[in-house]
């Protein structure tokens, strides 16, 4: 499979997909070849938009296999394939029909349609005290996803204004220190600093 997107830090979704192939670890096992291209490189293959995922398809027709390349640009689509190649569907997506798989394409929706002051404060409001992620009891792809659209935006908050986010801060936090996202954290300068917890708002006077 050949998995293309943006190399521009302001395209989110590339952002997320290059970031969940990664933690699913799908490009080191040779099983997504990943390519960050530019927009001249972009124009120079005449791919209209990205992401998009290009995949051989093989298919029995009279006895003879046929090849043939299929492509997608629906993002969910696109992770799901992925993950399921990687053996990580269960995992990442949860149980196959189940609601899990509901909610995660609903974050993945909301990812795409909010602002990200807005999706932050629904993740704060969604969190609360109790949960550690978005859906379920382990890392999604609807973590990776809301991660990759809000932590640029997260991360350059003033110290009072993510006190003011606890339980987005204590979920952006725990996302970011798991293994096989805190490399990629730092290496895309996304990493959220501790806030000074006596850090004041700004002066009203």
């Amino acid at each position: 499979m050949d998995l293309f997107v943006h190399t521009g830090s302001e395209n989110k979704m590339s952002l997320a997909l290059e970031m969940f192939v990664l933690y699913a670890r799908a490009s080191q096992r040779n099983i997504v070849q990943l390519n960050a291209l530019s927009n001249s490189a972009l124009q120079q293959l005449k791919l209209e938009s990205v992401p998009v995922l290009l995949k051989t398809v093989v298919e029995v027709i009279d006895g003879k296999e046929v090849h043939s390349q299929q492509s997608t640009s629906n993002p969910y689509t696109i992770m799901l394939d992925i993950a399921r190649a990687c053996y990580l569907e269960d995992v990442l997506f949860g149980k196959k029909d189940s609601q899990t798989r509901l909610e995660i394409l609903s974050f993945v929706e909301k990812a795409e349609r909010l602002s990200p002051v807005e999706l932050t404060e629904l993740v704060n409001t969604h969190i609360g005290q109790t949960r550690l992620f978005l859906n379920g009891l382990s890392i999604t792809a609807a973590d990776i996803v809301v991660f990759a659209y809000i932590a640029k935006y997260f991360s350059a908050l003033a110290d009072h204004e993510k006190i003011g986010l606890p339980h987005a801060f204590r979920w952006i936090d725990h996302v970011q220190h798991l293994p096989g996202m805190l490399e990629q954290v730092h290496a895309k300068q996304l990493f959220t600093s501790f806030p000074d917890e006596n850090a004041e708002g700004p002066s009203k006077a």
